[in-house]
């Protein structure tokens, strides 16, 4: 196949501490060293926030709350298409700017909703 893609973000990297590995876990839970499987990507990132993104969509906070369970196990595809599907997200938590987060039951404002994602295929 000679489809090829390519992901552009900005990027920013930081050392790895006991206190921004114990900040990350109470979000979202990433496989530790030893369980991870050699040939899939894992990682967290935010997936879609209240308010208006670039697409010009505006997401009102208690619509992402009344769709949090639809994410789990969904496919991750590239720009859209489903029949480039390359992983999926595995779990879901929603935050706040800081990235502290967020109980959904009291109530929410603006908010950002984080998910797991393994990739597991490159087209």
């Amino acid at each position: 196949m000679d489809k090829k893609f390519y992901l552009e973000a900005d990027i920013k990297l930081q050392e790895e501490t006991a206190d921004l590995k114990k900040a990350v876990a109470a979000v979202i839970t990433l496989p530790k060293e030893g369980e991870k499987q050699q040939d899939l990507l894992y990682f967290s990132a935010i997936f879609v926030s209240s308010g208006a993104n670039l697409n010009k969509a505006y997401f009102l906070p208690s619509e992402l709350v009344k769709a949090e369970n639809t994410i789990i196990n969904k496919a991750l595809d590239v720009e859209h298409k489903e029949e480039d599907i390359i992983g999926h997200l595995y779990d879901r938590a929603f935050i706040d700017a800081a990235g502290n987060k967020l109980d959904v039951r009291s109530g929410i404002a603006n908010c950002y909703l984080k998910t797991g994602t393994v990739i597991y295929t490159i087209l």
